[in-house]
């Protein structure tokens, strides 16, 4: 495919040549070697080799099938006859579609758990690559214009193969589902941009040419601004939170920003009217691309020592005057050559060059976003993100290797690029703000750990220590010696409830809308006052309910119980004499939606209005224990994107007893028969 882009910029008519018969029996065959290393890459997986075999064997599949695609396209095809061409096109066009749909046959067949791909997707994919010989053996016979239709059913094809297995990988890392399919969508549109920006100006705007140098300044010196703004983003973000694999995207901005400026500078300097804009800066910007993105997927994986502000800002400003320098002799160089030898200025070496470079560019910026997401757990970070935006230099290079000056085509390429970095910096300021969010939030929790750890759990051990001296008395009496048994018991399990309790706001981040189910109410409220029930404390409390085991299911997952669990002890610890809970479960409707209203009420002493503003803070005035367990509650209930509020269980008398008021989404079926796992 390299060589098809690069043949089409040396010629004049393009469809004239892509539809003669040596290059369509070329587009079969290269089908048909692409089926055979996808059958061949099957067979080697079904061996179960061990990894490295496995990789030096899929490295010789392909160069064998560039062989034998080169010896049959060279050596046999300009050998032969019309006729015996349109035979070797149909078999390998049958050919083709058998190794293909066979491969994607034996794919399909392995088992659920070891598949890396989405199999329906996979199967589709599989089935529009595998089409796309009969359009092309068609042209062969029928001179038409459905030839087109190959390279759709081809491009739609690859692209969907590789939402197949992109998005699976991402959900299996971390990200969302939603989130995994448009992330792998852009990915594909990546490829699709370029060649739809071809169609609308080859169809709409063939005529088109405009030689504006304002418009070229604003645009140019536009996105040297913003090239420079995004590094500069980037490096205020590496300095909250430092990595040495952001230096090399830094570099990449800030050595955009230099070869814009280059170009302003040579564009004002050239008499010509129009001028000739150079690709040599936008070559030297390939490469350092080539350099770049693999220094930074060998630093994500490998980081390396850290070095100073003062050095790491030296290494930068040499770098960019190193990025001037090489234009600026490049350029030199190029003008003494076109001088002497003046059919160099209308060859399109340095196009064809610019494109071959940009593909294997694209390779190494997926595959560093790909790190990343990795490396991130699946999240859009300020690195992803900086790395999406660089891609749209990718989309721009490979226009402007199409295209020649001043056409609809090349000023698409101008204008895509500045539009993403319009974009670029507010999205990328978004994310870094929210970033900052999440890192204090992961530092007020890491405080509470802290201090529960070295304040209540010490608290608890100290008690417990307390007792165990106590019971090594012999002169101590029975019924000291139970009570104090007693109160090492109710210790223990006060420390089990707050480590249970630490343990599920650890959990409360894991929970996303993917992981959410179907839970029965009743079911998980009956299992957790059974649980509840085996404390000392809770020893003559009664439960009931006025639903039943199967009517009422809930949007959320197993950590539902540490929600019942929580009122329960919260309604032991604060019991009076009337010892009941009781739970009613009524529908309610909001905004076109349906929820269940679950009324947990106790008897208890009850809560002083002045408290119960904070009282699903961590610290709460007057807590018997450690005011961690509703907080807890709110927590987890605000994952499952519902409401908790408190109410008095008699209205205007606190002391009558609490009633704790939960609000969840309501499931439409049960997706298990177990609806919580305790």
């Amino acid at each position: 495919n390299i060589g098809r882009a690069v043949r089409v910029l040396y010629v004049t008519d393009v469809i004239a040549s892509m539809t003669t018969l040596p290059i369509l029996i070329g587009d079969v065959l290269y089908l048909f070697m692409f089926g055979l290393l996808l059958l061949a890459a099957a067979l080697l997986r079904s061996r179960a080799l061990p990894s490295t075999m496995y990789d030096i064997g899929v490295v010789l599949l392909v160069l064998s099938a560039l062989a034998i695609h080169g010896l049959i396209y060279f050596l046999i095809v300009p050998n032969e006859s019309q006729f015996q061409l349109q035979v070797i096109g149909m078999v390998l066009g049958v050919a083709s579609a058998a190794t293909i749909l066979l491969s994607g046959a034996i794919w399909s067949r392995q088992p659920a758990p070891e598949r890396t791909y989405n199999l329906a997707q996979m199967t589709v994919g599989f089935t529009l690559f595998g089409l796309s010989w009969f359009p092309t053996v068609m042209t062969m016979y029928f001179s038409s214009i459905i030839w087109s239709m190959s390279f759709i059913l081809r491009s739609v094809g690859l692209c969907v193969l590789n939402i197949a297995v992109m998005a699976p990988f991402l959900i299996k890392v971390g990200m969302k589902q939603l989130r995994a399919y448009e992330f792998a969508l852009m990915v594909s549109l990546l490829a699709l941009i370029p060649a739809f920006i071809t169609v609308v100006a080859e169809r709409f705007m063939l005529g088109f040419y405009y030689a504006g140098r304002d418009t070229y300044y604003v645009t140019h010196v536009g996105t040297a601004i913003l090239s420079a703004v995004m590094a500069f983003l980037v490096m205020a973000y590496n300095q909250q939170r430092r990595a040495m694999n952001r230096y090399p995207l830094i570099w990449l901005y800030l050595g955009w920003s230099v070869i814009q400026v280059f170009l302003v500078v040579s564009a004002a300097l050239s008499p010509e009217q129009p001028f000739h804009e150079s690709l040599i800066p936008y070559i030297i910007g390939s490469l350092l691309f080539l350099v770049m993105l693999p220094l930074a997927v060998r630093w994500t994986r490998s980081p390396p020592r850290p070095v100073t502000i003062h050095i790491r800002l030296r290494l930068i400003v040499l770098g960019m005057l190193a990025v001037f320098l090489i234009i600026l002799l490049s350029t030199g160089i190029q003008d003494i050559l076109v001088s002497i030898f003046p059919a160099l200025d209308e060859n399109p070496l340095d196009r064809s060059f610019m494109i071959s470079v940009n593909l294997l560019v694209i390779f190494a910026l997926v595959y560093l976003a790909m790190v990343l997401v990795e490396n991130s757990r699946g999240r859009v970070s300020v690195d992803v993100l900086s790395v999406a935006i660089l891609s749209v230099w990718i989309a721009q290079m490979i226009l402007k290797g199409n295209y020649t000056d001043w056409t609809a085509g090349w000023w698409s390429a101008e204008m895509l690029l500045l539009l993403a970095l319009l974009f670029g910096p507010a999205v990328l300021v978004f994310i870094y703000v929210k970033e900052l969010v999440r890192a204090e939030s992961a530092q007020r929790k890491a405080t509470l750990f802290a201090d529960l750890l070295v304040h209540d759990i010490s608290n608890f051990h100290q008690a417990i220590l307390v007792c165990l001296n106590l019971l090594e008395m012999e002169d101590l009496p029975n019924g000291l010696r139970e009570r104090t048994l007693q109160d090492a018991s109710s210790e223990l399990m006060r420390a089990d409830h707050l480590i249970r309790n630490v343990r599920r706001l650890g959990m409360v981040d894991s929970v996303t809308e993917e992981s959410l189910v179907p839970v029965d109410v009743v079911q998980t409220a009956q299992e957790a006052f059974q649980t509840a029930a085996r404390s000392a404390a809770a020893d003559g409390f009664s439960f009931s309910m006025n639903r039943t085991i199967g009517e009422c299911f809930v949007v959320a997952n197993a950590l539902l119980a540490d929600v019942f669990l929580n009122l329960f002890h919260n309604s032991v610890e604060y019991a009076s004499d009337d010892k009941s809970i009781e739970i009613a479960i009524s529908p309610l409707a909001e905004n076109g939606r349906d929820y269940w209203e679950i009324r947990v009420t106790d008897h208890s002493a009850g809560i002083e209005p002045r408290r119960k503003a904070k009282l699903f803070e961590r610290y709460m005035d007057g807590a018997h224990g450690t005011g961690l367990g509703l907080w807890v509650v709110k927590a987890l209930v605000d994952a499952f994107g519902g409401k908790v509020s408190v109410e008095d269980r008699i209205k205007g008398d606190y002391t009558k007893g609490i009633v704790f008021v939960i609000t969840l989404a309501a499931a439409k079926r049960a997706i298990s028969d177990s609806s919580s796992n305790l």
